[in-house]
């Protein structure tokens, strides 16, 4: 049986709202999935010289530069949502505001094998140009699903700015649904009878799972863990619908 905890979640900013750093954040929560909402800036183009041909580097504040082999030098943005232990997960983009960017040189696309270097200090032969006109990358994907420790994570990237068959384009607002095979539409209870009375204590590993899940309270209820685990007790006695707040208490061992 799986139990869907209460989760306060942050608002997403208005539509059409400056931002001066990319912002993730989960939006809303349910048995079927979470609810994710990207803004992000406009990025900066310049152009660079690599052994005589112009090329054009992205950068987007908040976001990181893809720089997997191959990949074209493009910002993105990382989630890390929890997800029940065998449930099927998908990603879905809802919404989507596009703008196009004039790019007037190719991008930069990171060799294989080649040690990543900053715009501002390429190498010879770092990078290759990239075939535009080819290449299609979509705007939010599945990168893998794996386990930390007790908890099972889903990785998601997110490209506010990405190549569409010759055109670039750059998103400032972005809706992702990451999907459960549950059912949909359950809401988030805030019942104290409904929430789990432990979860599975990572010790030092609790404070980077707490940092990093951004439904890391709703995912409490899904750990597996070892036999012989400590765990994480809370109470929800104050708990009730809006946003009222959690409280941990963590103990040292079960009991």
């Amino acid at each position: 049986m799986v139990v869907t905890l209460a989760v306060v979640l942050q608002p997403a900013l208005p539509a059409g709202a400056s931002v001066e750093q990319a912002r993730l954040v989960a939006v809303t929560s349910d048995a079927g999935g979470v609810t994710l909402s990207l803004q992000a800036p406009p990025p900066t183009l310049h152009t660079i010289v690599e052994d005589g041909q112009i090329l054009t580097a992205i950068e987007l504040t908040g976001a990181v530069t893809d720089e997997r082999d191959g990949a074209l030098q493009t910002p993105v943005v990382g989630a890390l949502v929890a997800v029940p232990p065998e449930a099927a997960v998908a990603v879905e983009v809802l919404a989507l505001d596009t703008q196009p960017l004039p790019v007037a040189a190719p991008i930069l696309v990171q060799s294989p094998g080649v040690q990543p270097s900053s715009a501002a200090g390429l190498q010879p032969s770092s990078y290759a140009a990239a075939q535009l006109h080819v290449i299609s990358q979509p705007a939010a994907e599945l990168v893998d699903i794996t386990w930390w420790r007790s908890q099972r994570v889903a990785r998601v990237r997110l490209r506010p700015v990405r190549v569409e068959q010759g055109s670039v384009l750059f998103h400032p607002r972005m809706v992702v649904r990451v999907r459960f095979n549950a059912v949909e539409g359950t809401a988030v209870t805030t019942s104290a009878a409904q929430v789990p009375a432990t979860a599975a204590n990572e010790g030092a590993f609790e404070p980077l799972l707490r940092s990093t899940l951004l439904n890391y309270d709703q995912g409490l209820a899904w750990r597996v863990p070892a036999s012989g685990t400590p765990v994480i007790a809370r109470t929800a006695a104050a708990a009730t619908a809006g946003d009222a707040p959690w409280w941990r208490v963590t103990l040292a061992a079960p009991g």
